[in-house]
C-alpha cells in the first residue's frame, strides 16, 4: 500500500514537472517569436527602402507567401500523424500533437521570413531565420515522435544537429540562385 501512494506521488511530481517544462519551453518560444518579430519587421522595413524592385509588389506577394508556406505546414504534421499511425479522428488530437502543431507553424513563419531574407542583402538573417525554423520544427517533431514533452535522446539530437546542417546548406544554395547573373 505504501509504494502504490509513494508510486502515485511521484507520478504527481513527473507530470508536474513536465507540465512546467512545457510551460518554460513556450514560454521561451513565444519569447523567441516575439523577438523575431522586431526582426521581421526590420526585414519589411528594409525590402520596402530598397530600390531593387516594386515596394506595391512586395507587400502583397510576400503574404501570399504564407498561403504555401502554412499549406506546407500543415500537410508536413498530417502526414507526420499519420504516418506514426496517431490518428483517431477529427478533434481528437493530444496535447503533444496539438503542441507539435502549434511549432510546426512557428517554424513555417520563420520559413517565410527565411524566403522574404533573400531578397535583400543580409545572409546573415535569412540563414538565422532559418536555423530557428529548423530547430522548432525539428523540436515539434520530437513531440510528436514520442507523443511526450520529454528530452530528445542522443540520436534525435545528432538528428536534429544534421538537420540544421542541411538547412544551412539550403540556404546557402539559395543565395547563391539569386546572386547568380542571367
Amino acid at each position: 500500500m505504501y509504494y502504490q501512494v509513494w508510486k502515485c506521488r511521484v507520478c504527481k511530481l513527473t507530470n508536474r514537472i513536465q507540465q512546467i517544462i512545457l510551460q518554460a519551453t513556450i514560454y521561451v518560444y513565444l519569447h523567441l517569436f516575439n523577438l523575431y518579430n522586431v526582426y521581421f519587421y526590420y526585414l519589411i522595413y528594409k525590402m520596402n527602402n530598397s530600390s531593387l524592385f516594386n515596394v506595391k509588389e512586395t507587400e502583397e506577394d510576400q503574404y501570399y507567401l504564407l498561403l504555401p508556406q502554412l499549406a506546407i505546414v500543415f500537410i508536413s504534421w498530417i502526414q507526420l500523424i499519420f504516418s506514426l499511425n496517431r490518428f483517431k479522428g477529427l478533434l481528437k488530437f493530444t496535447s503533444p500533437e496539438l503542441s507539435a502543431f502549434y511549432l510546426f507553424i512557428i517554424s513555417g513563419a520563420c520559413k517565410w521570413v527565411a524566403a522574404l531574407s533573400i531578397r535583400t542583402n543580409s545572409f546573415g538573417f535569412q540563414l538565422t531565420s532559418s536555423l530557428i525554423g529548423t530547430a522548432l520544427y525539428g523540436s515539434a517533431f520530437v513531440i510528436l515522435y514520442n507523443n511526450e514533452f520529454d528530452m530528445p535522446s542522443k540520436q534525435q539530437t545528432i538528428g536534429l544537429f544534421l538537420s540544421l546542417i542541411t538547412s544551412s546548406l539550403w540556404e546557402v544554395q539559395h543565395r547563391m540562385v539569386w546572386e547568380m547573373e542571367s
